[in-house]
């Protein structure tokens, strides 16, 4: 009859019916059944390997036997009750919809087919009227707490309940079959950012939560666990912008840490519960509008109000809770509050309302540089476009080109650092580009502002000229999908503008800036791929000053002229020579 485990036999019990007929079972998570005339018999096969809490033998029949079953010892709550009509050869799991708690004696009715059952578990007791389909808690007012027997009372006609540690209670039986009204609460709490900020538009269970952050869900059954799940994933850019993915940056490179288990969280925009360089990779796509929702993640995540990371700088370490599970009574259960956290919005820029996507406060101007130029049909048209990017941390913008002047070709990054992935190009068919860079020398932490900064190339858009027109009359700055915006290093923003300059350059030569400075002089020049070219500059005496040569197998190239190769403010003249001569104007100011 022993199994090499406790060896303890913890029920016992006779039929009800049939004299001498014995029921065992032991602590091993065995059962056993003793007929009046026979040995032990082992009848286990079929039942889980728990903890046997009690066995009860029919007052109906004397073949039916029922048994019930703890985890608590292995860890495990899911409760266990269990009918065998055949003395136990095969068994019938009747928990139904029980609660997850462990069970610890069982009554059964007589006189009603075996239908009525009242079950003691660790949480109070619960009966069924319909032979363990579907059970429902015993009463209103029994405290939530173990119940390990079960007795009737026959002379009152009551069950008799006794508790660990809360006496013994009582209820009548006939009570049992009396329809009453369900007793129902509320559960309520409040969704706020980590700056105490409500958020509204928060699904919770069948609620939705207020624009103040709060929520209350009315009529839910009593007594019985409860578990609450928010919910919102809309306006995945709410929040996202460019100088999100610089902070991230730097947190990835042990610049400047996030500083928050919450901003942490935040930044891990794919979900993989670690913050690398993916994550700018999935934040960047979505603010360049090549994707319009989070892969593998929701645009905002809930976090229990209080809860405690057993890690703050590493909170993706583990499992953090995301639900919160309440034990409900008979009266309303209010403060279950969650923190609310933006996906990729990590200096808490999101609105938290519930439908406009913020609006930026605008510190001032950042003027983004476009050479104009006449274009006629079948000219290959190079849009160069630059700017002072010293003082900034990054850059984001959309470009529309008008398409019944110029067709997209491609894009070529010309700043450093940035590359293909800075660009989208997927609405070139309509005309539409996004850009979204950050500047390298804000991780070396040498941004500054100068009076006199210079006006650097960034990137050209190579546009085939389907009939004569003027660039800048058909080029344009838009809002979507990328809003223009340009970040100082302290997070303020400056709207950028497009400003669009007349070169004194000859055909296929632009120079930036005009005029140039201290911070030296660049220069365009298109040409067939190969073409060798020598540029010349004079002053305006006709004495050479400098002399560059160069070959390149695109048909645009680019020259950079220190400040140091000229003599000194005045006018000055250039000629290039190739297959082809060009000359024009520059003006030097000191």
């Amino acid at each position: 009859m022993y199994e090499p485990r406790f060896h303890t036999i913890s029920c016992l019990a006779e039929s009800p019916v049939l004299e001498d007929k014995l029921f065992a079972g032991t602590s091993d998570g065995n059962v056993w059944r003793r007929e009046p005339t026979t040995n032990w018999i082992k009848i286990t096969t079929g039942l889980p390997d728990r903890y046997v809490t009690s066995i009860h033998g029919s007052p109906t029949l004397s073949s039916r036997v029922f048994v019930t079953h703890s985890g608590f010892r292995d860890n495990e709550i899911i409760p266990h009750i269990h009918r065998s009509d055949n003395n136990g050869q095969t068994w019938t799991n009747i928990s139904g919809d029980l609660p997850q708690l462990p069970v610890n004696d069982l009554f059964v009715l007589p006189g009603h087919a075996d239908s009525v059952l009242f079950a003691g578990t660790d949480a109070g007791v619960y009966f069924s009227l319909n032979s363990g389909a579907n059970w429902a808690r015993l009463g209103a007012n029994l405290p939530f707490i173990p119940v390990f027997d079960l007795e009737h009372n026959i002379g009152k006609n009551e069950l008799v309940a006794a508790t660990f540690a809360r006496g013994i209670w009582s209820f009548p039986l006939d009570s049992t079959f009396v329809q009453q009204n369900q007793l129902t609460v509320s559960v309520g709490g409040n969704i706020q950012t980590e700056g105490s900020d409500g958020v509204g538009n928060v699904q919770v269970n069948n609620q939705t939560s207020a624009g103040d952050g709060s929520y209350t869900i009315p009529g839910v059954p009593g007594c019985q666990p409860y578990t609450l799940t928010p919910y919102r994933n809309d306006f995945p850019l709410n929040g996202v912008s460019t100088y999100d993915l610089v902070l991230i940056s730097k947190h990835i490179l042990g610049l400047e840490a996030l500083g928050s288990p919450y901003k942490i969280i935040a930044a891990d925009a794919n979900k993989s519960k670690s913050v690398t360089t993916f994550d700018i990779v999935a934040l960047r796509k979505l603010i360049l509008g090549i994707d319009t929702a989070f892969v593998n993640n929701t645009s905002w995540r809930f976090v229990p109000g209080g809860f405690v990371f057993p890690d703050p700088l590493n909170p993706l370490q583990t499992d953090f809770p995301e639900q919160i599970s309440v034990q409900l009574q008979a009266i309303p259960v209010t403060g279950s509050d969650f923190t609310a956290i933006k996906i990729g919005d990590v200096n808490n820029s999101a609105i938290p309302a519930l439908a406009p996507l913020p609006q930026e406060r605008i510190a001032g101007e950042w003027p983004i540089y476009l050479q104009n130029l006449d274009f006629e049909a079948g000219d290959r048209v190079i849009a160069e476009f630059s700017g002072a990017l010293q003082s900034l941390a990054g850059v984001q913008l959309s470009l529309l080109f008008d398409t019944d002047y110029l067709a997209f070709e491609r894009i070529e990054p010309l700043a450093s650092g940035l590359d293909a992935g800075n660009f989208s190009a997927r609405g070139g068919g309509e005309g539409l580009l996004t850009a979204s860079f950050e500047n390298p020398l804000v991780f070396q932490k040498v941004l500054h502002w100068q009076h006199n900064e210079t006006d650097l190339p960034l990137f050209r858009v190579v546009l085939k000229a389907k009939t004569r027109g003027n660039l800048a009359e058909h080029v344009f700055l838009r809002e979507a999908p990328t809003p223009a915006l340009a970040f100082l290093s302290d997070g303020s923003v400056l709207k950028p503008v497009l400003s669009s300059f007349e070169s004194a350059a000859g055909a296929g030569v632009y120079t930036w800036p005009v005029p140039f400075g201290r911070a030296g002089l660049w220069m365009g020049i298109t040409g067939d791929p190969g073409e060798s070219q020598v540029v010349r500059i004079f002053d305006n005496r006709g004495n050479l000053v400098v002399e560059k040569s160069c070959t390149g197998t695109e048909t645009a190239r680019t020259l950079f002229f220190p400040a140091e190769s000229f003599p000194g403010a005045g006018t000055y003249y250039y000629r290039v020579t190739g297959k082809t001569e060009r000359s024009g104007k520059l003006i030097h100011i000191d």
